[in-house]
């Protein structure tokens, strides 16, 4: 199937149970209005149409009356219709909040590690289980983005002092070390190509692939 097929017949069972297309900002727990927070891009948010990914596993997982899968949170179509985009969202800046030592943010990337690839694999099988195809997929150009709010340019695979006290001190090295090992994390996925963005790139940077 090509792209867009896949994500209309996503989008309409997305519909049929209750949730509309929305935008990367009102899902990421960092700037979701409902929850008391503000936009971190704007005032009007990020403009590109995604699906809330989360809810179509949980309306999947109940039709097929299995047990809760794993997900990713979006599911995008680039403006060139050319691939699938399979987003995970996740706020350092909200972890690094309460749990802002390098010990902690390695333990926590530690179990992201062994979640993503899980989590991209559901969300592949719901899909299929949603058109009804086996090979939905076949010819198919499927992307994982990870999309964080921290600045990702700053670089992440630099080498790191070991003193771990003047690590925790420093708010850009602790961005470092989050950029490092998402990067790290996004390596384990194989098969896939994948993307490590920043929302507020995210209109930005779909729109070239």
């Amino acid at each position: 199937m090509t792209p867009p097929d896949i994500f209309r017949e996503v989008e309409t069972f997305s519909v049929a149970n209750g949730h509309p297309l929305t935008t990367l900002c009102d899902l990421h727990s960092a700037c979701r209005p409902q929850k008391g927070r503000a936009y971190m891009c704007g005032m009007r948010g990020l403009s590109t149409p995604v699906i809330d990914f989360d809810e179509v596993k949980t309306a999947a997982d109940r039709q097929a009356m299995l047990p809760a899968r794993k997900s990713v949170d979006v599911l995008a179509l680039p403006p060139s219709h050319t691939s699938l985009c399979f987003v995970e969202l996740k706020s350092w800046e909200l972890h690094l909040q309460h749990h802002g030592t390098p010990e902690e943010i390695t333990g926590q990337a530690r179990k992201y590690e062994s979640a993503l690839p899980l989590k991209l694999t559901d969300s592949l099988a719901i899909c299929r289980q949603i058109t009804g195809d086996p090979a939905t997929f076949d010819g198919c150009r499927v992307i994982f983005a990870l999309v964080t709010e921290i600045n990702v340019h700053t670089d992440g695979l630099m080498a790191f002092k070991t003193n771990m006290d003047a690590l925790a001190g420093a708010s850009s090295n602790l961005h470092k070390l989050c950029n490092k090992l998402s990067q790290g994390a996004l390596s384990r996925i194989s098969g896939i190509e994948t993307r490590y963005w920043e929302c507020r790139d995210f209109d930005r940077k779909i729109a070239t692939l």
